[in-house]
């Protein structure tokens, strides 16, 4: 798994695309399955760490 998530996490910084798309291309067909797995993982939502990494590069 750590590959995909490493590349999930890259997609979620530096694309738009949406959750969904990134869980798709990622391998993970159920957005819900990837969520839940991510959280797992990092202890935040995907959408969390998009917010949260997002931010700081803007800085």
């Amino acid at each position: 798994h750590e590959e995909k998530f490493n590349r999930a996490k890259y997609l979620l910084i530096e694309s738009s695309l949406s959750i969904q798309a990134i869980s798709e291309q990622c391998g993970y067909p159920s957005v819900q399955y990837f969520y839940f797995l991510f959280k797992k993982l990092y202890g935040m939502t995907p959408k969390d760490f998009r917010n949260k990494f997002t931010n700081l590069n803007l800085l």
